[in-house]
């Protein structure tokens, strides 16, 4: 069991952060019928850090250190080596393309951790003097992890020697977020105020303007946040405007939403409501093209192109007098699949919203939060908790668990010998027991693959998701 679990721990790790603080985390295998609480007092103080290729992995800061778990949250250690001081208010960010790399920015007492190992050992370290303020985010190329970016109250600062040497990007006061396309190479601003977007191409070296929005009444419009970008094309980007009717002698507002192909040089219309309320466009997150933009909880529109063309959608949850746009996230697995978070309850639908299921056993009181989608899960985050949703797959498992046996056998024919017992079923597993090994190995509510010797004193060895040797064996 050793030796198998150092080969399969040795691949690449992929990491995916999100969360509140939280002095507790939840996990579910069976659809949310029941959740089991994992401890992990004393008070955490930052992201929760997910192992974008394994989801059995996971990382935390929190006021004594880093905690990490290899287990998908059963059990936790300590992964301190090099931590000084741990406290305030924290960010963990990771590379993409050398996601080993990782950042802990301390935005109260400006105390620094990077790690290159994935969150083993870490270097404390400060900004050097070229820095002014103290770094409250950090940003990092996705395509070159080398290169990072320093937001501190006084403006921007670059590196591209992991932080070793700095120099400062010509930005102007204001800024208030800022985003890295996947090309590493572009990146766009949100100044507020006044409402503007900048964008630059070369790593934040220079930057333009782009010129605000003059609708097709002559009204000039404020960007609100950042843009959307699509993934697949950096020059691919979705913004909101909001008209400002008091400060232009008119009685309310109204926010319109417009996609641009060219970064910003020219801007398409693609919805316009004369209604007042919080505007919210969310893109799905395997495919850019199929987006859902609301009005509070005026107005609901659903594209499949891109913009292209809108269908008004979901209109039993329509209600005209609520401003506050519904959290409302997108199947990672089920193109046609919605999340929507009502009052701390969370309901899904299959079918676009035509038909909706309560999902919310074991949230009862985990009090109000918020929907997160990533690396093909649901979380529901909170003061309470962090609480993750697994669901059963919605085909037939036969086939994957007996093409994953068979992966086994032939790539670990010294653990799992060809000839097993046939496949069983007990509780949540779906088995086979080796007996020229005497070793068991399940896939527990499809979602964990397990290993154990057939003896009553081992322990259950947890070596990864299902999903990670699907990705791995091609067994879908």
């Amino acid at each position: 069991m050793q030796d198998l679990g150092a080969k399969l721990y040795g691949h690449e790790m992929h990491y995916k952060n999100y969360g509140y603080n939280t002095t507790h985390f939840a996990k579910s295998y069976d659809s949310g019928d029941s959740w089991e609480v994992i401890d992990v007092a004393p008070y955490v103080l930052s992201d929760l850090v997910i192992n974008r290729h394994n989801n059995q992995q996971l990382l935390m800061a929190y006021g004594e250190g880093v905690l990490r778990s290899e287990n998908g949250g059963l059990d936790w250690v300590l992964s301190n080596t090099g931590v000084k001081k741990i406290g305030g208010d924290l960010s963990v960010i990771e590379g993409q393309n050398n996601v080993d790399v990782m950042y802990i920015a301390d935005r109260w007492n400006g105390f620094h951790h990077k790690t290159t190992d994935g969150g083993l050992l870490w270097q404390a370290y400060r900004t050097n003097s070229s820095v002014t303020g103290t770094c409250i985010k950090f940003i990092i190329n996705p395509v070159n992890s080398h290169e990072l970016i320093c937001q501190t109250r006084s403006g921007l600062f670059r590196s591209v020697d992991s932080g070793e040497n700095w120099e400062i990007l010509p930005v102007e006061d204001g800024l208030e977020a800022i985003i890295y396309a996947n090309d590493g190479q572009t990146l766009y601003a949100y100044f507020h105020p006044p409402g503007v977007l900048r964008k630059s191409i070369d790593n934040g070296l220079s930057w333009k303007n782009i010129r605000n929005i003059i609708n097709e009444s002559g009204q000039g419009l404020d960007f609100v946040g950042l843009p959307q970008i699509d993934p697949r094309n950096p020059n691919i980007i979705y913004s909101l405007a909001y008209f400002d009717g008091a400060r232009n002698g008119a009685q309310g507002g109204f926010t319109e939403l417009y996609k641009s192909i060219n970064g910003g040089d020219n801007w398409k219309l693609l919805v316009s409501e004369a209604i007042d309320g919080e505007a919210r466009l969310i893109m799905h997150p395997q495919n850019p093209d199929l987006l859902i933009y609301s009005i509070g909880q005026k107005s609901f529109w659903r594209s499949e192109n891109g913009g292209e063309s809108w269908l008004k959608t979901l209109q039993q949850l329509t209600h005209a007098d609520e401003d506050i746009a519904p959290e409302i996230e997108f199947d990672p697995v089920n193109l046609q699949g919605l999340y929507w978070l009502k009052e701390g309850q969370v309901q899904y639908s299959a079918d676009r919203g035509v038909t909706w299921l309560v999902v919310n056993n074991g949230l009862e009181e985990a009090g109000n939060g918020s929907l997160i989608s990533a690396s093909g899960d649901m979380f529901f985050s909170s003061h309470k908790g962090i609480f993750k949703l697994s669901r059963k797959t919605k085909t037939s498992f036969s086939a994957v668990s007996d093409c994953l046996f068979a992966w086994a056998e032939k790539n670990y024919p010294d653990l799992f010998a060809p000839g097993a017992s046939s496949t069983q079923q007990w509780g949540g597993y779906v088995y086979r027991y080796f007996k020229q090994s005497n070793i068991y190995l399940g896939f527990f509510y499809q979602q964990e693959v397990h290993i154990k010797q057939a003896d009553s004193s081992s322990k259950i060895g947890v070596v990864g998701s299902v999903a990670f040797y699907q990705e791995l064996s091609g067994c879908y």
